[in-house]
C-alpha cells in the first residue's frame, strides 16, 4: 500500500454551498468524494479525482449526477501543476482503490508522466 496523502481541505457538503462557501478554487485540484464517517471528522473515500484548471467546477458536476448519490462529501487541495495532481490522484486510487473509480487516474492532457508508483501498470 502507497503512503497515504492527507487532502488538506474537508470535508464539506458536496453542494454548491459547500464548494463555494469554503471557497474552492478554479485551479488545479485534486478531490476524494465520499460519504460522512461516523466521526464526522473525514469520508469514506468513494471516488477520487483531478481537475488540470477548474476544482470548483469538477466538483459542482458530480452535484446530483446519477451514480453518485452516495457521495455527500468532498476533501480537496490545490496543486501548482497538473502533474503534481496527477501524483496525488494515483496514490489516493491505489491507497483507497474506491468503488466509483473503474480505471486508473490518466494522465494529464500532453504528459508522459507514470504513475508515481514503481509496482503500478495502469498509468
Amino acid at each position: 500500500m502507497a503512503a497515504v496523502y492527507d487532502l488538506r481541505y474537508g470535508p464539506f457538503p458536496l453542494t454548491t454551498k459547500g464548494i463555494d462557501g469554503n471557497k474552492v478554487p478554479a485551479k488545479i485540484g485534486c478531490y476524494a468524494l465520499g460519504a460522512l464517517n461516523k466521526a464526522g471528522n473525514g469520508i469514506v473515500v468513494l471516488r477520487v479525482g483531478r481537475s488540470d484548471g477548474n476544482v470548483n467546477g469538477r466538483l459542482k458536476q458530480y452535484i446530483g449526477a446519477s451514480g453518485f448519490e452516495e457521495c455527500t462529501h468532498f476533501l480537496f487541495d490545490v496543486f501548482a501543476t497538473p502533474e503534481d495532481a496527477f501524483d496525488v490522484e494515483c496514490l489516493l486510487f491505489h491507497d483507497f482503490e474506491p468503488i466509483l473509480n473503474e480505471n486508473h487516474p490518466g494522465r494529464p492532457a500532453g504528459s508522459d508522466r507514470c504513475c508515481p508508483l514503481d509496482d503500478c501498470t495502469g498509468g
